[in-house]
Parts: structure tokens; C-alpha cells; sequence
């Protein structure tokens, strides 16, 4: 079989043209799946055009035009520069002479949802893990936040029943002392969004933990400067923000 060139497909166009409700339909779930973005519509009008219009050429020019709406949109613009960004965050000068600080044991304070979900994270990837919590309840509510989804993985088929009691009994570990965290390589602070909270806490850190520990603040917006100048070691302290 010969080379089949678009403009002669012939047969697709007309039973697309038959089809009365076809783009309807197809904006209707572009709009409900791609809420707010511009360029799956214009896709789907520059599709009707090349349908409906008189020629082949007649649908290119129509799409050009689409396409040169899209050029000048906002968004086209906000894309490029995530796009650029992106790759832009990876070429940090400093890395290139820096060294990574070796890191087995992590501590991680909090037990709620954003701190078990760090831990199983962290236990997935095999480290070993203590969540600190401010009370005896608390404790017990984020173990059973963290046993409660190893279980469920279990029960897809993630890991095996032998995988997860392992987990929980050898890299897995509650505690209501800070102390407890004296020889960690990396804390993560996944405590209430309050400045004064994480002073706190870091403040502690500082007294605590190892030189050389890494004191990370899972903060969505705080001002991580302030957070350091609770610590004689601002240059350990990082944001280290999880989804």
C-alpha cells in the first residue's frame, strides 16, 4: 500500500459530517475534563473546521488562524514559562559542587494526614522512620493513619502481609519525645501552618538534634528564613513541601 495523504481520507469526512452532535459531544467532555483551558476547545474547533470547510487548504487557513488566537493568549504564555521553568529549577549552580549528606534515619513530627502520608512515603522507600507526636493519643491516631494504608496496600497487592508487619516492626516507630529524634539524618516538620508553632518546634530541633542533621519544613507558604533563625544552623534548615 502507497502513501495515503490526509487531505484524501475522504471517507472519515463524511461520516464525521453525518454526524450532527459529534463536536457538540466531543466540547462537552473536553470542557468537563480540561475546565478553563483554551487549547482543547480551539483543537476541537480547528477538527470542525477541517470538516466542514469547502477544501483542505480551506481547513488549514481556518486552523492557522485558531492557531494564531492561541499565540497570543495568556496561556499559551503561562505555559511556555512553566515549560522553561521546569527544566530551569534542575540547573541550580550549587549543585554542581555540592555533596548529598548521607540519610538513613528520618524523624518526622506530626501524625495527622500530611505527616503519616510523609511517613508511608519514606517507609516505601525504605528508611527507617520516627513520628513524634505531642500526646499518647496522638501518636496512636497517626500509627493507625499508617497501619491503616499499609493495609490497603496489602490488600491491592502493593506489598505482601510479611512486607508490611516488617515494615511496622523494623523501620517503624512512635514516640511523643523529641528526643527521640537526637540521632536522625533528616527531620521533616509537618505540624499546624502557625509561624509560632514551627519556631517552636524548630527551636527544639536545634538543641536536639545531630550536627549535620537536615531540619526540613513541610510549610506551605511560611517564610522559611524566619523558621531558620530559631536554629544556630540556618544553612540546615530547608523547605521540603509534599503533595
Amino acid at each position: 500500500m502507497g502513501p495515503r495523504p490526509t487531505r484524501d481520507l475522504n471517507d472519515r469526512l463524511e461520516e464525521a459530517r453525518a454526524d450532527k452532535g459529534l463536536f457538540d459531544g466531543l466540547r462537552a467532555a473536553a470542557k468537563a475534563k480540561a475546565r478553563g483551558q483554551l487549547s482543547p476547545m480551539v483543537c476541537i474547533d480547528a477538527i470542525e473546521a477541517a470538516v466542514t470547510a469547502k477544501s483542505f487548504d480551506a481547513g488549514l487557513a481556518a486552523e492557522r488562524k485558531l492557531f494564531d488566537k492561541l499565540m497570543a493568549s495568556d496561556q499559551r504564555e503561562a505555559l511556555i514559562h512553566a515549560f522553561f521553568g521546569e527544566r530551569a529549577v534542575g540547573k541550580v549552580p550549587e549543585l554542581e559542587q555540592g555533596k548529598p549528606r548521607d540519610v538513613n534515619k528520618i524523624g518526622v513530627i506530626g501524625g495527622g494526614t500530611m505527616g503519616s502520608g510523609i511517613s508511608i512515603a519514606l517507609l516505601n522507600a525504605g528508611y527507617s522512620v520516627t513520628m513524634v507526636e505531642r500526646d499518647d493519643e496522638a501518636i496512636a491516631a497517626g500509627k493507625a493513619r499508617v497501619e491503616k494504608t499499609l493495609e490497603g496496600s496489602v490488600a491491592r497487592g502493593k506489598m505482601s502481609g510479611e512486607q508490611r508487619d516488617a515494615m511496622l516492626a523494623d523501620l517503624f516507630h512512635g514516640t511523643t519525645s523529641m528526643n527521640a529524634l537526637a540521632q536522625v539524618d533528616l527531620v521533616i516538620e509537618a505540624v499546624f501552618e502557625s509561624m509560632d508553632v514551627k519556631k517552636d518546634v524548630f527551636g527544639q530541633l536545634d538543641t536536639i538534634c545531630k550536627p549535620g542533621c537536615v531540619l526540613a519544613s513541610n510549610t506551605s507558604y511560611l517564610d522559611i528564613n524566619q523558621i531558620a533563625a530559631m536554629t544556630n544552623r540556618p544553612q540546615d534548615v530547608i523547605g521540603m513541601h509534599f503533595f
